[in-house]
């Protein structure tokens, strides 16, 4: 979420009351059909239980497609000190064509790491677009035309 490694957030819960809500980006480092483990950039490791409702890929497919080493993302419920995956999302094989971008300020977009290993020298006749950066001036076809309302009697 905007960046952040992991964290937890208490959000109302559905009928009322309050839950714990945590998300956290990181490489696998376990995984099997009842829990996957992750570990982030700063070392932070958790366990998330998978439950019959988590979804893997927006539902798409199920815990056999996250493998050790893949970077993901998990949003989960905590109850008691226990963490639920309530969806994790894998970014190291996006769903085809696989449009992935750098985090932070530089933003290119370009394809993902599955399209590339399939298409080592990109697809012929295609290019791609870059968007420019917060540092870099807009042009001045890019900028909105400027209206001035008129009034009406």
């Amino acid at each position: 979420m905007f960046g952040a490694v992991h964290g937890e957030f208490v959000v109302p819960k559905e009928g009322g009351g309050f839950q714990t809500v945590s998300t956290q980006n990181g490489t696998v480092t376990a995984v099997d059909q009842a829990s996957v483990t992750v570990r982030s950039e700063d070392g932070f490791s958790r366990t998330y239980t998978i439950a019959d409702t988590t979804r893997v890929n927006g539902g798409r497919e199920g815990i056999d497609s996250i493998e050790v080493n893949d970077q993901v993302t998990v949003l989960a419920t905590v109850e008691a000190g226990k963490a639920t995956a309530t969806m994790v999302i894998n970014m190291t094989r996006p769903e085809w064509p696989g449009w992935v971008g750098p985090r932070g300020g530089d933003l290119e977009w370009g394809p993902g790491p599955e399209f590339r290993k399939r298409f080592p020298d990109g697809v012929p006749g295609e290019r791609l677009k870059r968007f420019p950066s917060d540092s870099e001036p807009v042009p001045d076809s890019a900028k909105p035309e400027t209206v001035t309302p008129t009034p009406t009697a």
